[in-house]
């Protein structure tokens, strides 16, 4: 989460940038979230948008990368994620107990998981449907708190990126049957799905696309 600090030092930037580099909905976006009359949370931007606060975030992310203020000053911070409070006795109480092996043990059970979901989420979308979702997640972070929404969350990324971008025309997909599928998810399903997405960014190579999905 950006600070007040930092959103008010992107806020002088932005006045004496050139923006042209932007699509017109990122210019949109960096208008509404810092040049007005004052600094708008991305939920209002969101709002005066009409898309998830999720695709705000994205945007507003890839917007400042574009315009190479992460790079210069590190003003694009990751969303630092707020554990909710049983999460967090949790965490204290494997750090009360040789934390390094109990956090092991606990990585290994989360990625076996997500490993034995390969088996039946592995083809589950075909090759363009996955290329949109790629696409639509790119840059979006989902909060641990809300995990069991994750589907009809992402379903929403995925209308919001058609709105926004047209990501439908883009990679000719059913957007309709895309949410559809994603929103019928089991959470763990969701779960994995964006994991492989954040596995492909970290090293975005065409022949991962089959290896993963």
């Amino acid at each position: 989460m950006l600070t007040l600090r930092w959103k008010r030092k992107i806020q002088t930037r932005l006045k004496r940038a050139d923006l042209s580099s932007l699509t017109p909905k990122e210019q949109e976006l960096l208008h509404l979230r810092y040049l007005g009359d004052r600094i708008l949370t991305l939920q209002e931007v969101a709002r005066k948008l009409g898309v998830s606060r999720q695709r705000a975030q994205q945007l507003e992310s890839v917007s400042l990368k574009k315009l190479g203020y992460d790079k210069e000053e590190n003003l694009v911070k990751r969303q630092m994620i707020s554990f909710p409070t049983p999460v967090q006795e949790h965490i204290k109480q494997r750090q009360d107990r040789l934390f390094g092996q109990q956090a092991t043990d606990d990585l290994s059970l989360f990625y076996g998981l997500l490993d034995a979901l390969t088996v039946e989420m592995k083809g589950k979308f075909d090759e363009f449907e996955v290329r949109y979702l790629i696409d639509c997640f790119n840059g979006i972070h989902l909060e641990p708190q809300i995990l069991l929404s994750w589907p009809g969350v992402m379903a929403g990324c995925i209308h919001d990126a058609a709105i926004l971008e047209r990501l439908d025309v883009k990679w000719g997909i059913d957007i309709e049957a895309l949410a559809e599928k994603v929103s019928n998810l089991l959470f763990p399903q969701a779960l994995w799905l964006y994991d492989r997405i954040q596995l492909y960014w970290k090293d975005p190579q065409e022949e991962r696309i089959e290896e993963l999905f």
